[in-house]
């Protein structure tokens, strides 16, 4: 009778543990709020010699492509292309290289590409951009 008592007791032990702690996850659940870390400080971001406060858009170095900080981790808000002092969107093409006749493409990594497809590449003996002969 003694072993029944005590294993009865044990596993009632148990049972009450084992409910009483549901209750207080399920509170802990209830009143913990999700958005509790929106209001941390956030961490600054270091990009070419300053500091930035997280939220903070400031120019790349290119001086054309902005960036944004977001807790420490930098992401480009715009992306766009620097030629001869002139800001560009991705996609753009102008005419530029050694000659000023290669067709230049604005791409997404904020830097020109030639566009190898177009024909007009050489200058001729007037300074215009011209087909390329043999």
């Amino acid at each position: 009778m003694s072993k029944l008592l005590i294993t009865l007791s044990f596993l009632l032990l148990m049972a009450v543990a084992a409910f009483s702690t549901k209750p207080a996850l399920n509170r802990a659940k209830k009143t913990s709020d999700p958005n509790q870390w929106k209001n941390r400080p956030q961490s600054p971001c270091h990009y070419g010699g300053r500091v930035y406060q997280s939220g903070a858009v400031f120019l790349a170095q290119n001086r054309c492509s902005t960036i944004r900080c977001m807790g420490g981790q930098m992401q480009f808000a715009s992306i766009k292309c620097l030629y001869n002092n002139m800001c560009y969107n991705v996609g753009a093409n102008i005419r530029g290289g050694h000659n000023g006749c290669q067709l230049m493409n604005c791409q997404g990594n904020g830097q020109f590409r030639p566009v190898l497809s177009d024909p007009y590449r050489c200058k001729d003996a007037y300074n215009m951009c011209r087909i390329c002969q043999g």
